[in-house]
């Protein structure tokens, strides 16, 4: 029988609105079942502790905090952004409490007393992206976001001189010349790189014997260089050759002995025991330039002919120089032979079997050590007189203030600097492996081809560490470059802001020279082994 329309609307309930269908009751289930399953969850990270909170973290801790990837709250406080949200300020403040819990830890000075705004730790260090991301390596728009337009960031006048440094978007395009290479040389030490890195030191080719091996008269010292020279020249009778690595050094064990390095009054190379000090590791910088491990072979400061062996210590003022060379003269045994002296000081007629009274004996003796002071005077004049006036020996390296006698009132200090760039970094151990010739070409007296370097340095005020425009032949994108008269594929070194800069700054050159250090590495209060492990609140 056929039905028809009305007969199956009769089939439909009419109160089918009011009971849930089967799928609303499987919906209606399955969130009941959810909420259930959170509660539990929730329960069990209560009382499993910590082992419950990986399932809210938005990823694994860098390496060096996998200490603490289970526990939250050692870096974060509760109801406190991690990171600057200036939206967020007018209801939780920005007393940044996050920052506190990273102090416990790490001391880091600010990087400028007059930046604005103050940012939080995490704003930079980026933690959660695993165990091998690094918490330092930022991308450039960390830094350009404040150096892109630093008047904007900063309450008062920027230090920088240039109005390009004040808005520096990328180290390739506007990133201005570097400091450390603008005007003279700091230091106060005569030097010509011209005559020392020429064979022999001589500036002219002219037949005129210059300084050969056998000048060196200490033999470890001979050793030394004669390693350093080059093949086919190694022979006693050979000019000595110096190259950048006979002086400028990373790792003390280079000087081919085993030793740390110079503290205090360096002693020579030849009165270190073998073993005494172990070599020091290959570093960002080079070992810091001494008299007795650079100078010392070809410039000794010997005084007097007749004490060949005797030498002044380096590091002396004036009036100290006095006191050893009179300490020298005075702990010696005088020439003079007092015998001799009592003949010639005796009365010429003596009658037979008389004797020197005691006032005559005494007048004698007077007499004789005149006589010895005398000489101790003169030779200590003739002493200073080739030290300070002689052409191979403190002047020929040294400035004065010079006084109104013959030794000068003080040795200026040779203030070498020991860091050239100040608001940043280099790597000397990185770069080894690159000729010396392509970042320093003007410490050389001959181009790589052989030719006469017209350019070459002969006074101390110059400056040869390399500017930008060098670095951009390595660190910049990968792409052809003129090079020597012709094209190469160059570039494709890293060219980050945080390749050569620090936002911590370090306040000396000893700091960036070896690091902070350990003191300034120092949180508030020592833990024990339980409050560091499970953290500080």
């Amino acid at each position: 029988m056929a039905q028809t329309g009305k007969s199956r609307s009769a089939r439909i309930p009419l109160d089918y609105y009011k009971k849930p269908d089967r799928l609303q009751r499987m919906k209606t289930s399955l969130t009941w079942l959810a909420i259930v399953v959170a509660i539990a969850l929730v329960i069990m990270n209560v009382l499993f502790g910590s082992e419950g909170k990986r399932d809210y973290s938005r990823g694994h801790v860098a390496n060096v905090h996998a200490t603490w990837n289970d526990q939250c709250e050692v870096c974060h406080v509760p109801f406190h952004p991690i990171m600057s949200r200036p939206w967020l300020q007018p209801i939780f403040g920005s007393d940044h409490a996050s920052n506190v819990r990273c102090a416990n830890c790490h001391a880091g000075p600010p990087h400028h007393a007059n930046q604005t705004p103050a940012l939080a730790c995490a704003d930079c260090h980026r933690d959660h992206r695993g165990r091998e991301a690094s918490l330092v390596a930022l991308p450039d728009q960390d830094c350009t976001r404040c150096h892109a337009n630093l008047k904007e960031h900063m309450v008062g006048s920027s230090s920088f001189a240039t109005p390009i440094a004040n808005a520096v978007r990328s180290f390739i395009s506007d990133h201005p010349e570097f400091r450390a290479v603008q005007g003279t040389d700091p230091g106060r030490l005569k030097f010509s790189h011209k005559r020392h890195m020429s064979a022999g030191m001589l500036l002219t080719a002219d037949g005129t014997k210059g300084f050969t091996l056998a000048d060196i008269r200490d033999p470890k010292e001979r050793e030394r260089y004669r390693r350093q020279q080059p093949e086919g020249q190694k022979q006693d009778s050979s000019l000595v050759q110096l190259s950048c690595q006979s002086c400028h050094r990373l790792d003390s064990g280079d000087f081919g002995v085993n030793f740390a390095g110079l503290r205090g009054d360096a002693p020579t190379l030849s009165s270190i025991p073998e073993g005494t000090l172990p070599p020091r590791r290959a570093g960002k910088y080079m070992i810091t330039l001494t008299y007795e491990n650079q100078c010392q072979a070809c410039h000794p400061t010997t005084f007097d002919p007749n004490l060949p062996d005797v030498a002044v210590p380096h590091r002396l003022q004036p009036p100290e120089v006095r006191d050893f060379l009179f300490g020298v003269y005075a702990s010696r045994k005088s020439k003079i032979d007092p015998a001799r002296l009592v003949e010639e000081l005796l009365p010429k007629r003596q009658l037979p079997g008389t004797g020197l009274s005691p006032d005559e004996r005494q007048q004698i003796a007077r007499q004789v050590e005149h006589a010895e002071a005398f000489l101790q005077r003169t030779q200590l004049t003739e002493a200073e007189r080739k030290l300070y006036l002689g052409a191979k020996t403190c002047g020929e390296c040294h400035h004065y203030h010079q006084g109104s006698g013959i030794a000068p009132d003080v040795i200026e200090p040779p203030n070498i600097p020991q860091v050239w760039f100040r608001l940043g970094r280099f790597d000397h151990s990185r770069h080894r492996a690159i000729d010396c010739r392509l970042c320093h070409p003007n410490a050389y007296p001959t181009l790589a081809d052989g030719k006469e370097n017209r350019t070459v340095s002969e006074k101390s005020a110059d400056i040869l560490i390399p500017g930008r425009n060098n670095c951009l032949l390595c660190h910049r994108p990968k792409g052809p470059a003129q090079y020597e008269g012709g094209t190469i594929l160059a570039g494709g070194a890293r060219f980050d802001c945080t390749e050569c800069h620090q936002y911590h700054h370090r306040e000396t050159d000893w700091d960036r020279l070896q690091g902070r250090g350990a003191a300034a590495r120092d949180p508030k209060a020592k833990l024990d082994l339980k409050r560091f492990l499970q953290g500080v609140r």
